[in-house]
């Protein structure tokens, strides 16, 4: 059975803006070529898509500079880490160890 699917011009914008939502993408692009879902699209969702297209780049580019910008300043803060013998994996709240705290600060050793 073939489920139809409507998505909201808002859900498409947030989709589309955010580099992180690719595999969202990708799973509904495979989802209707396994013929799970069919896509319906009323002309508003694409004509609001339209309207709003240049301003979801102009968001992406940011948050993609953002992030690089980030990459970068973590990059120097990790190699700190290493030359100064601490741990530098990603705390992980399932163990122990690596909180202090409720709110899963990383502990040092």
């Amino acid at each position: 059975m073939t489920v139809k699917l409507l998505i909201d011009t808002d859900i498409w914008l947030n989709l589309a803006k955010d580099y992180r939502m690719a595999p969202v993408l990708t799973a509904i692009e495979d989802l209707i070529n396994a013929k799970a879902i069919k896509l319906m699209m009323h002309q508003v969702v694409l004509d609001e898509f339209a309207r709003n297209r240049d301003r979801v780049v102009e968001d992406s580019k940011r948050n993609l500079s953002s992030y690089f910008k980030a990459c970068a300043r973590g990059g120097g803060a990790i190699r700190r880490r290493r030359e100064e013998g601490r741990d530098v994996r990603p705390a992980r709240r399932d163990r122990p160890q690596d909180r202090d705290d409720e709110r899963g600060f990383e502990t040092d050793p």
